[in-house]
């Protein structure tokens, strides 16, 4: 993994990439002719910030998640308990109050992994002090009703610790938003994996 500096902060990090989903269960079908690369740029000249974040699946080290994620029956099994602990959280926070309770949890157990990216460079330039909203134009699209969670999977010593971020499709696009916390730790791991699981209720 390399690592530079611009204005104060420059990360560059190397991640993995595919579109799978998870047993039988119905997920968004990927376009046959993929993109191997995409870029999401957002810029604040008033704040004096850019954040770029290229995603990539010409990576060989994806080859073993993307096998694990095969034999997983459900995201459950791939992501582990304790990760959906928190997806469960994520989600209770984002669904209304009056089904937040008693449905997040039934709808964690319903999501299944809809794609699995690498970073292939993150650039962040600037003093980050807000949460960051990046768009990717994945091959499949998604629907503005489908309810999506990103995931990002901190790797160190072998070993993958996932925390949830938002995620929302909008106009064809995906919406994931970093915070500036995530983006800290993104800089510190020795590598980093990006997923989005995705179900079928609504936010609301």
């Amino acid at each position: 993994m390399k690592k530079k500096m611009i204005c104060g902060i420059l990360a560059v990090i190397v991640l993995f990439t595919h579109t799978l989903a998870l047993c039988e269960t119905t997920a968004a079908a990927p376009s046959p002719a993929r993109q191997n690369t995409i870029v999401a740029q957002t810029e604040d000249a008033s704040k004096g910030f850019s954040v770029v974040i290229t995603l990539t699946e010409d990576s060989a080290a994806l080859d073993e998640q993307i096998a694990f994620a095969k034999e997983s029956k459900t995201a459950a099994d791939y992501f582990g308990e304790e990760a959906m602990e928190k997806v469960v959280e994520a989600l209770a926070d984002s669904l209304a109050e009056s089904t937040a309770a008693e449905k997040a949890s039934d709808i964690a157990q319903e999501l299944v992994l809809a794609e699995l990216w690498a970073v292939e460079e993150v650039s962040i330039s600037g003093q980050i002090q807000e949460d960051v909203e990046l768009f990717y134009a994945f091959d499949t699209v998604y629907e503005a009703d489908t309810l999506l969670v990103g995931m990002v999977g901190f790797i160190n010593d072998n070993e993958i610790t996932w925390v949830p971020i938002p995620a929302e499709p909008i106009n064809g696009l995906v919406k994931l938003t970093f915070s500036q916390s995530i983006l800290e730790e993104i800089f510190a791991s020795e590598g980093v994996l990006i997923a989005l699981l995705q179900g079928d209720m609504v936010f609301g």
